[in-house]
């Protein structure tokens, strides 16, 4: 398209409003895209700084009213509702 131009003013043809606006509108998005290549580039290189370090997390659960975690066991999750039962079996259990 733009050889096309280039030709048409050489003759100095006029070029049409739609085809001038189309062209400038294709070179704005290559500059766009130029643009973002360039900043996914930059934020990859930044990236690749990070690698092989170890990051702390950033949260953990959060523990739920009436539960608690036991971590002798991550399968465990000891109930509130369930602790008279506990103590009832633990007290025959030790007698």
């Amino acid at each position: 398209m733009e050889t096309h131009i280039v030709e048409a003013e050489k003759k100095t043809e006029e070029i049409e409003t739609s085809v001038g606006k189309c062209v400038n509108d294709a070179e704005n998005l290559r500059r766009e895209v130029d643009d973002l290549v360039q900043r996914k580039e930059t934020d990859m290189k930044a990236m690749g700084k990070f690698e092989g370090n170890t990051h702390q997390p950033y949260s953990r659960l959060d523990s739920l009213p009436g539960i608690q975690y036991q971590a002798a066991s991550e399968d465990f999750i000891y109930f509130g509702s369930r602790q008279q039962a506990y103590d009832e079996l633990f007290k025959a259990l030790n007698d």
